[in-house]
């Protein structure tokens, strides 16, 4: 290589090592804004996508490469909601020293967007090594025992012996809790439903009314979830009402319940009146 030429690429070296990917962060952005405003995306108030973060962590690790004193290990819990190509960026941009703990369950994957459906999806990405926990220890022997009926599984009960799972008309499944409620002091109870479920809104307050926490956690109320915002949480009592609902988020509602689980659905019209309500137990 001739002198220039090696001072050239001396000097494109030593102009890369200075800039930062920092200065690339406007232009960067500004794309992004441009693809957004081209497919018509709204941003959220206040907030940013997770697209755009891990756009930027994209960013990063083609520009620098892998980290070179990244954390030796991760943990990622509710792991069934990462995409494939989310874990690929992860372990672009960690590297091969940090082990990736993964804790999850694919049965509880609910977003048909993004996600894992089989833990083999990553066999060319970490080569893992995969243990399964198959021991029931939150749930009352009832409940696991009518999960396990119900969708085809084998947990092996280690809990306590409790109440049979109920299933009973909307508004008669609702006076259940309040009944529960004044038997037990403190009892944490909750009703789960599918989002978007029609009817929802006039039960809650026909049945419900001020004691109804909606879309939040309230020991001292009824929570009135979805079932997206049930994950990860627990409940001594829980009505799910199972209308719309696949298998994976039936199987998560229900297993959100500790003690108490009481199963109901909406008539197939809608919300109906008190007396449909409480008489509808279709399986």
């Amino acid at each position: 290589m001739r002198e220039s030429d090696l001072a050239l690429v001396e000097n494109a070296i030593r102009l890369a090592q200075e800039l930062d990917v920092r200065d690339m962060r406007k232009p960067f952005d500004q794309r992004v804004e441009s693809l957004q405003r081209s497919h018509r995306v709204v941003p959220p108030a206040g907030g940013e996508y997770r697209h755009e973060k891990y756009l930027r962590l994209l960013l990063c690790a083609l520009y620098y490469g892998p980290a070179q004193d990244g954390p030796t290990s991760v943990n990622i819990d509710e792991a069934q909601d990462l995409a494939v190509c989310e874990y690929r960026l992860l372990r672009r941009a960690l590297g091969d020293s940090t082990t990736l703990n993964l804790y999850g369950d694919t049965r509880q994957l609910i977003y048909g967007y993004r996600g894992i459906s089989d833990w083999g999806l990553l066999d060319a990405i970490f080569s893992p090594a995969l243990y399964h926990l198959n021991e029931n220890y939150r749930n009352t022997l009832e409940i696991t025992a009518w999960c396990n009926n119900k969708f085809g599984t084998d947990t092996v009960p280690v809990g306590l012996k409790g109440a049979e799972v109920r299933r009973m008309g909307a508004i008669a499944a609702i006076d259940e809790l309040f009944a529960l409620r004044s038997q037990f002091d403190g009892i944490r109870c909750a009703v789960i439903y599918k989002s978007g479920l029609e009817g929802i809104g006039a039960l809650v307050k026909e049945r419900i009314g001020r004691d109804a926490s909606i879309g939040v956690i309230d020991p001292k109320k009824i929570s009135v979830l979805t079932v997206e915002k049930t994950k990860g949480l627990e409940f001594d009592a829980a009505v799910v009402i199972e209308s719309g609902m696949s298998p994976n988020e039936l199987y998560i509602s229900a297993t959100r319940a500790l003690d108490h689980l009481i199963v109901t659905r909406l008539p197939k019209a809608g919300i109906g009146t008190v007396d449909e309500l409480a008489q509808d137990t279709q399986a």
